[in-house]
């Protein structure tokens, strides 16, 4: 007993001795001379470099007839650019071990690149992230068979509750605003889009003055600064300024702790009002008691495993307890 608490002992000291070491480390910023943001930490423990580049153009800069476009784009950026198939990308970022990634949310998108801090490797890897960036191609055969893949998710989507949970949840929330908008696209927007719309969107949004780069790693701040160049240096310039409408204010109606409703508990802290709540359940429960649910699935080659559709469905809304901390389910047998 003694020893475990002189190790319990021993765990807490190290604890509150190591937390300020996070807060001291040492992120270098500084901006370059075509107004992108830089923040830098050298690591010299492993030979290895992560760099990413964001920027704000995340779903919120869709609208409503064009929803989906901000998604498209970023999805397209590594699949053919700087003269360069997907196929000759992804070849050569396996040649020298590099990792090629991205992020997209409401707010931001961007790509990031891990690999090996070698002068060979390096160079070809950040040669490979440069001309994605700033020379995306976006091919007319590539953007209509990603675009038949995103309509068919869509599609899928729309047959699970969790899915109109999402998409009704954000619209209930926002209203008309940017943020209501299923970041995905819906399926005739999507089927609309073109590589002119791609283009201008990368054009307005991926700007080398809005571009956030963060770089860690094995190498020095001389180094650092030559990447953060060869990034940036060829983006797009700078046009009208990106901004979003304010976010409307959303009655908080007070919703008793745990009150069960059909499909959803609502957590008193989440404060969902409840004309929400009743919504949400409204479209679940159509779903589920929808006359052709059999044939849609069918229609969507879809086998749900251990029963009918109803009862997939039902495990579904099982399942959306994980969906969200403030949404929990009730009252269902998936039988």
């Amino acid at each position: 007993m003694r020893n475990r608490r002189l190790h319990l002992w021993f765990a807490l000291v190290v604890c509150v001795v190591s937390a300020p070491a996070y807060a001291l480390l040492p992120i270098q910023h500084w901006q370059t001379g075509n107004g992108a943001q830089v923040y830098f930490v050298a690591n010299r423990d492993l030979p290895m470099l992560d760099v990413s580049v964001d920027f704000p153009a995340g779903s919120a800069f869709d609208t409503r007839e064009k929803s989906g476009l901000a998604a498209l784009t970023q999805r397209l950026l590594k699949l053919g650019a700087g003269g360069l198939s997907e196929d000759e990308i992804a070849r050569r970022m396996a040649d020298v071990g590099a990792q090629l990634g991205g992020r997209f949310d409401s707010d931001r998108a961007g790509l990031s690149l891990r690999t090996l801090s070698s002068a060979e490797e390096m160079k070809e890897a950040l040669g490979l992230l440069a001309r994605i960036l700033q020379g995306p191609q976006f091919p007319p055969a590539v953007l209509e068979r990603e675009k038949a893949r995103i309509i068919g998710a869509i599609r899928e989507s729309d047959t699970k509750p969790e899915g109109i949970a999402g998409r009704n949840f954000n619209a209930l929330i926002y209203g008309d605003h940017p943020y209501g908008l299923r970041s995905s696209g819906e399926t005739e927007t999507v089927a609309r889009l073109t590589r002119e719309d791609l283009a201008g969107f990368y054009r307005r949004h991926y700007t080398a003055d809005r571009a956030v780069v963060a770089i860690i790693g094995n190498v020095s701040r001389g180094e650092a600064e030559s990447i953060a160049e060869q990034l940036t240096g060829e983006l797009p310039r700078a046009g009208a300024p990106a901004s979003l409408p304010d976010v409307p204010a959303i009655a908080e109606a007070g919703v008793p702790a745990y009150e069960a409703v059909p499909y959803y508990t609502i957590s008193t802290g989440s404060k969902v009002p409840p004309d929400i709540v009743r919504k949400l359940n409204a479209d679940i429960d159509g779903i589920v008691r929808h006359p052709d649910l059999t044939s849609r699935w069918n229609e969507l080659g879809i086998t749900p495993l251990g029963g009918s559709p109803e009862a997939a469905v039902k495990r579904n809304v099982l399942e959306t307890a994980k969906w969200s901390r403030v949404i929990k389910t009730a009252g269902i047998r998936a039988d």
